[in-house]
């Protein structure tokens, strides 16, 4: 599955990520507090229901948010 992570800043080219290619299903997203990361895994998130959705494959995220910041659609919380 490709999904859109982001733009490459010098080149403007957008930057994918190939599931099916990646070492494994392991994504960290580190920055400082203002950089956009939770809006960032919000966006990958959706993106990537939506290409899991249009090929009908299963898909399962895992989302650990000790802040309580992200609220995705369809999602369960454990507490």
């Amino acid at each position: 599955m490709q999904v859109n992570v982001g733009k490459n800043t010098r080149s403007g080219q957008a930057v994918t990520l190939d599931t099916l290619k990646a070492i494994n299903g392991h994504l960290q997203i580190a920055g400082i507090t203002g950089m956009g990361k939770t809006h960032r895994i919000i966006s990958l998130v959706m993106a990537m229901v939506e290409s899991a959705s249009m090929m009908r494959q299963p898909l399962r995220v895992h989302v650990f948010d000790p802040h309580g910041d992200i609220a995705l659609p369809y999602s369960s919380e454990v507490k």
